[in-house]
């Protein structure tokens, strides 16, 4: 079977050579192809008959609609993958269309074995997510056999009239707050909530009412029964009655304090870190021992042009894809790194869009718990202005916070007959749910743990009172809630057991010693220099580098102060920089980050350094502002070659232009020699006709260089100075007049490059068709926009022609590719042939 296995593709592509190319490639792969060369006729095709099985669309279509916004619509009314097609490379323009599908972005030209794997993987993905649709739909029909369950969670399920009075709370409210259950029934909820947090209660149930909507996030304090208070965190949903009236809320309150207080701690480190790490200049990186990209800053994004999706886990070698001498730097940096615990290289950072960058690496290794990792910076060197930079804006989110707590659910027979877990229950006891249906739970545990935990199942079922414990199982520890389930008569038949997995709270010490370990780890062989403040603008600590860069000792550092008067620091132009214009005194007065600014800062022991330097505020009690600096003395002294450079890159410039512009004339002047040579009329011709449509490129180009705006030119100017030359080319003889006649208008290079070409045709077929020997003639050039259209009228005197209908077929090439070139501008072509020759395009503009 071919690959297309009579799938239908449509195409959406405003170039018709392009269109047709791509049509023909695709058909020998077995698709069935139809194409649109606008967004309007695409969206027209794709959703007014049958639905294509898939869209590979093109983003500049012209005037009109473009690819992304055709795109949108056709997908907000099928279900079908599209695949863009493009020229396009720009970040902003691939980012613009992940918003859209994620079934592809494939670039032109990048050949047809590329091509084909994007499609098939589109098709792929399309079929998968199809699967993942139908199991969803699987789920909802399986949700009702778990309500039982759900109902007697051990979170506190209530529910609130409109006054706010509780009419119901499962009895989870007495093992949570030590209260009876007949306590809050018929009480406001207010008399347990924290004062501080009343307002927000008060308001986010209101929301819950007038909004009739669940919403949930909540939290707040409940009082415990033994007077100390708990944080909780709550969802809840209208009540309505038969005629759709909010009668009360339906809730469910989580206890989440043990969970609060690991956040505080685990945010105060992270904001550390984060204070820290925005001030740093520069690429801040922190790779593993198998060479995984694991934690970077903003400014890595910024300067690579990757997102951090694509950063997560990426190659150390993979910057550098077809670079030799960096990748054996890079190797031997990191060789050394591993060996004596520092290494540096220099290397060119191949960014997203294939631009290099000259960088400077700094790695120091890093041993945690027995893992070995290298973090460092990279300083770009390249760049007027950007080696002097600080370090960028520092990582986000050194530590992800943990996810909501594991729970197994089970029912149970009075026997220990498992009838219905949910997966977490069944996969603790390395088994699938329907292995677990049917069988007896002790016996799927160890006879130790089964001996304590038949005794507390069949208390419950005497007593009909839950009761919670706690046990450690494989390392893991487990709190656990054995709820009665009432039969018909109302005594307990069933139990309902929950364990939660509460181990992550048990390791959070454990994770906030590694943070702790990682930060200062960091601090200390960060290649910057990082100095921390207090509130008062007292200097706290310095790392070592700082010491280094500044020539004092850290007990001579840390006596000062950020705004002291024992500073002397120079602006960039030599003149003294004042206390309030340091970036550190402005970070803390206007309450955010001072970004790359350089400074002169008169050493410890003498000497001038010069420093690049950020500082941020710290967001905690008693600290003021991190610093950052770096040694550029060294770069300093490059900006005068840079600037010579740039002035010999606009002397080189130029010479590009006269030698692209000889190249051009010597490959008419080649074809012209040939065609002068060659005994084939038809070769001959051929090749003269190849010459003067360069010659009408190089009129365009040379047009381009010396105006003002790259993007357009004047119709005018261009026009009259593209006829003389095509005049001279094709040999026009002296008693013909050529009359240019447009408006005072501007096009696009692109409509300008395709009216040479087809101005090239028409003055050809005149030359030859129109005048004999000896005659005098006249042809007349005009442009001219009418009612949102542009016209391309162009006129000979010569005899015409009888049958308008046969130009195109009988007057060969030229003709044939006038036809074409109007069609890919989106125009009509009339001719008139009754009074000398009289061709009109008319297309949008």
């Amino acid at each position: 079977m071919s690959e297309g296995a009579a799938r239908t593709i449509l195409l959406v592509e405003d170039e018709a050579i392009i269109a047709m190319a791509t049509a023909a490639m695709l058909r020998r792969r077995g698709f069935s192809v139809a194409v649109a060369s606008s967004g309007e006729a695409a969206v027209e095709a794709a959703t007014a008959g049958p639905c294509p099985d898939l869209v590979l669309m093109d983003i500049n279509l012209g005037e009109g609609m473009d690819g992304t916004e055709a795109a949108t619509r056709i997908l907000a009314r099928r279900d079908l993958p599209l695949v863009f097609l493009s020229s396009h490379t720009e970040p902003e323009v691939v980012e613009r269309t992940e918003g859209i599908t994620s079934y592809g972005y494939i670039v032109k030209n990048s050949g047809e074995t590329v091509l084909m794997a994007a499609l098939g993987m589109a098709f792929k993905l399309y079929a998968a997510k199809l699967r993942e649709a139908e199991k969803s739909r699987a789920l909802e029909l399986s949700e009702g056999k778990f309500r039982t369950l759900v109902e007697n969670s051990h979170d506190v399920i209530y529910t609130l009239d409109r006054e706010g009075l509780f009419t119901f709370v499962s009895p989870a409210w007495t093992a949570l707050l030590g209260r009876a259950e007949s306590e809050a029934v018929g009480a406001s909820f207010e008399r347990f909530v924290h004062p501080d947090d009343l307002a927000a209660c008060r308001d986010w149930l209101r929301m819950v009412l007038e909004t009739g909507t669940r919403r949930s996030g909540i939290q707040y304090r409940v009082m415990h029964a033994d007077g100390s208070w708990r944080w909780h965190s709550s969802s809840a949903m209208p009540v309505r009655d038969a005629s759709g009236a909010v009668i009360g809320y339906e809730g469910v309150s989580r206890d989440i304090t043990e969970a609060r207080r690991v956040e505080d701690a685990l945010a105060f480190e992270s904001s550390m870190l984060r204070a820290i790490f925005d001030s740093v200049p520069g690429l801040l990186y922190l790779y593993d021992s198998e060479g995984r990209l694991r934690r970077w800053n903003r400014r890595h994004e910024t300067m690579t042009g990757y997102g951090p999706e694509e950063l997560a886990g990426m190659g150390l070698m993979d910057w550098y894809p077809d670079d030799e001498a960096s990748r054996r730097a890079v190797a031997e940096g990191v060789e050394r790194t591993m060996r004596d615990g520092f290494g540096e290289a220099e290397a060119m950072l191949r960014r997203k869009d294939g631009s290099l960058i000259p960088m400077y690496f700094t790695a120091s290794r890093i041993d945690i718990r027995g893992e070995l990792y290298f973090a460092g910076i990279g300083l770009d060197l390249g760049e007027r202005r950007r080696a002097e930079r600080a370090m960028a804006t520092g990582e986000r989110n050194l530590h992800t916070l943990f996810d909501a707590i594991d729970e197994s659910v089970a029912l149970m027979e009075r026997d220990g007959t498992v009838v219905e877990c949910n997966r977490v229950f069944a996969a603790r006891l390395g088994l699938s749910v329907e292995e677990c249906a049917g069988r007896n739970a002790f016996d799927l545990v160890p006879a130790e743990v089964a001996a304590r935990r038949r005794p507390i199942l069949e208390r419950v079922l005497a007593t009909g009172v839950p009761e919670t414990f706690e046990d450690e199982r494989s390392g893991r520890f487990l709190h656990q809630v054995v709820h009665p389930v009432p039969g018909e008569g109302g005594a307990a038949g069933r139990v309902v057991i929950f364990a939660s997995d509460v181990t992550p709270q048990r390791r959070a010490l454990e994770s906030l010693k590694v943070s702790e370990t990682l930060y200062r780890t960091l601090f200390d062989v960060a290649p910057v220099g990082i100095t921390i403040s207090d509130d008062a603008g007292r200097i706290l600590k310095s790392n070592r580098i700082a010491e280094a860069i500044l020539g004092l000792r850290a007990e001579e550092h840390e006596g000062r102060a950020i705004d002291g008067p024992e500073w002397r620091i120079l602006r960039p132009d030599g003149t003294p920089m004042q206390a309030d214009e340091f970036p550190s005194t402005r970070a803390l007065r206007e309450g955010g980050p001072v970004e790359n600014v350089i400074m002169g800062v008169e050493r410890g022991g003498g000497g001038l350094s010069w420093i690049s330097v950020s500082a941020a505020p710290v967001p905690l009690d008693g600290y003021g502002v991190a610093i950052a600096y770096a040694d550029v003395s060294g770069l300093r002294e490059a900006e005068g070659r840079i600037e010579a450079l740039l002035h010999e890159k606009e002397l080189l410039l130029r010479e590009t232009h006269h030698r692209i512009k000889n190249n051009i004339g010597t490959v008419i002047s080649l074809l012209m020699l040939q065609a002068a040579e060659t005994g084939n009329d038809e070769a001959r011709t051929a090749m003269e006709g190849a010459a003067g449509r360069l010659e009408s490129m190089m009129v365009l180009y040379d047009r381009l260089y010396h105006s003002e705006d790259f993007g357009e030119l004047d119709a005018k100017g261009f026009l009259e100075s593209l006829m003389g030359h095509l005049a001279e080319a094709l040999g026009c003889r002296a008693g013909v007049n050529l009359s240019v006649e447009p408006e005072g208008l501007s096009l696009c290079s692109k409509v300008l490059s395709t009216m040479g070409i087809i101005l090239y045709e028409l003055l050809n077929n005149s030359v030859k068709h129109a005048f004999g020997e000896g005659d005098r003639g006249q042809v007349t050039v005009g442009v001219s926009r009418r009612d949102g259209r542009m016209l391309l009228e162009y006129t000979d005197d010569g005899p015409g022609f009888p049958d308008p209908s046969t130009v195109i077929e009988c007057h060969g090439f030229g003709m044939r590719l006038v036809g074409l070139l109007t069609e890919q501008l989106g125009g009509t072509l009339e001719l008139d042939g009754s009074d000398g020759a009289r061709f009109v395009i008319a297309f949008p503009g």
